[in-house]
């Protein structure tokens, strides 16, 4: 892919995966929390299956399809329900910043279930992302506790955290394209008991409505992921993440933009103090993986030279 491609595609992604908390906003207007997460999947759900048209699937063994299940009954239902349900409350921008907290919970997930360590920095950084996400939910309360809202953003960001370690070996046997879709049907499956009541509710739901269920279906199921894989592709997965880091900055500007949402100082400061806790987080991991890069290199055996 050509840079103007690689920049078009992580445009893409900054955009859609910015727009989906607007457009989740919007569309919990006229559609319950259950009713918005399956009819957003069952659009997803079509859109994979169409890619059966194109392209071969892997057949997981038993053991994967049971891994592959649980990371869509936790990573898409459950994520999706529990968002929904925080968002009725809390604004597209402050939403944004809560979920990108996901590496923090994934690394201390990582240091209960797997093993890992941690660094001071990376300590240091949880510390400033906990403490930007408790300055958020005590101010939306009024600092006489915190707010629930906010609460449910944060369990959302905690199941990304866990469905993340749990595709983790499955991306090493499957495309990341074969476990997304998979991790969309099961979800599905588990939201199916959410769909009494949906046909009446759509009937009755804005165009708004209905096109932001469309978008959070076909943009952030499909068409974000599909152009995640090709950024991936492309650049190194550290230089690729940093670029999640603009999803929030999207959001925010967006929610102003269409929903005139604005952001108190507070908000604000909590979520830079969040988000920079991710960076230093980061940073603490790139250090340590750099060594066992280094080592692997050193390790394996040198490609012979060619002769000019």
């Amino acid at each position: 892919m050509t840079r103007p491609g690689i920049i078009g595609a992580a445009a893409a992604v900054v955009f859609i995966w910015g727009a989906s908390y607007v457009a989740l906003k919007i569309a919990l207007e006229d559609l319950s929390p259950g009713h918005l997460a399956l009819a957003r999947y069952l659009v997803a759900t079509i859109v994979f299956l169409a890619l059966l048209a194109v392209r071969r699937i892997s057949i997981p063994t038993p053991r994967d399809l049971f891994r592959l299940a649980l990371s869509g009954a936790i990573g898409i239902a459950f994520y999706s329900l529990i968002l929904n349900a925080g968002q009725m409350t809390v604004s597209a921008g402050i939403a944004s910043m809560l979920v990108n907290t996901v590496p923090i919970w994934t690394s201390l997930l990582s240091v209960a279930l797997l093993g890992e360590r941690i660094g001071a920095a990376g300590w240091s950084g949880t510390v400033l992302s906990f403490t930007g996400v408790a300055l958020i939910g005590f101010h939306r309360s009024g600092w006489s506790g915190f707010e629930m809202g906010t609460l449910l953003i944060v369990t959302a960001a905690i199941s990304q955290a866990v469905y993340f370690i749990l595709a983790k070996p499955l991306l090493e046997r499957h495309h990341p394209i074969d476990v997304t879709a998979y991790g969309v049907w099961f979800g599905t499956l588990f939201l199916l008991p959410f769909g009494r009541g949906l046909g009446q509710a759509l009937e009755q739901a804005s165009l708004a409505t209905l096109g932001s269920v469309l978008f959070l279906g076909i943009g952030t199921g499909a068409l974000a992921y599909i152009a995640w894989f090709y950024v991936l592709a492309q650049l190194p997965a550290g230089q690729a993440s940093n670029i999640l880091f603009l999803v929030p900055v999207a959001a925010i500007f967006l929610g102003w933009l269409i929903l005139g949402e604005t952001l108190s100082f507070i908000a604000l400061l909590g979520g830079s103090l969040a988000i920079a806790g991710v960076l230093v987080s980061k940073r603490d991991q790139n250090q340590q993986e750099a060594p066992n890069q280094e080592r692997l290199t050193n390790n394996s055996p040198q490609r012979p030279r060619e002769k000019p």
